[in-house]
């Protein structure tokens, strides 16, 4: 079975490729009424040139463009990932640190080399901690913070060595997860890592009332 597409994990292909269509289908009416709009007040310029085939032109242009690069930064987006740590309960504290759900697209990107890294010093891949989203198929395996604790050591001790790529944005990650899960091995919380396609960071109260963690 294989583990990793373009580095990222495996199940980034499948994800692309569903917001992609997604994305499609949803903007396809908006891009296409106003391209067809267009082209049909320019043909009425052509025939009967008035102002309101030119304001027809400069409004439905300025919108095809607007849908046509809204679709187009969509599809770029969908090409991106992020691998972000869950919990299986957790209780935001003051002066809690950064929220980790921003991150994890370094730790995404780089998912390969992170892993064979880990493997040659003896250490659980990332890959083992997950990438299941319980919000889709309702799995979730847990494990202890400990061990993805460890491996994540080992990945800052191999960015400081120059045994994994030296990157300011990797190890800001590597050390916001780091934190996390130092609290969650003090106050027993379980963990896992999920792959969430694209950039977008935003979760609504339902969307987290049909999880059973909780991103920290």
């Amino acid at each position: 079975m294989k583990k990793y597409y373009n580095n990222y994990p495996y199940c980034h292909k499948s994800e692309m490729r569903k917001n992609i269509i997604y994305s499609a289908i949803f903007y396809m009416p908006f891009y296409g009424l106003s391209v067809f709009g267009l082209i049909f007040h320019f043909l009425s310029f052509l025939s009967e040139r008035n102002i309101w085939n030119l304001a027809g032109i400069l409004i439905l242009g300025t919108s095809s463009v607007y849908f046509i690069r809204s679709f187009v930064m969509s599809l770029v987006d969908s090409t991106k990932g992020r691998i972000v740590l869950y919990f299986d309960n957790y209780r935001p504290k003051e002066n809690d640190g950064e929220w980790a759900y921003l991150y994890g697209s370094e730790l995404a990107k780089n998912l390969k080399f992170i892993d064979s890294y880990l493997k040659n010093k003896g250490k659980t891949p990332l890959s083992d901690f997950g990438f299941h989203d319980d919000y889709w198929d309702g799995q979730n395996e847990w494990k202890q913070p400990e061990e993805m604790l460890d491996s994540l050591l080992c990945v800052k001790e191999g960015i400081s060595s120059k045994g994994l790529p030296s990157s300011p944005a990797l190890e800001k990650e590597v050390l916001v997860y780091i934190n996390k899960l130092e609290r969650a091995k003090v106050e027993q919380f379980q963990c896992r890592l999920i792959y969430r396609n694209g950039t977008d960071t935003a979760i609504t109260p339902m969307y987290m009332e049909q999880r059973e963690g909780r991103f920290p």
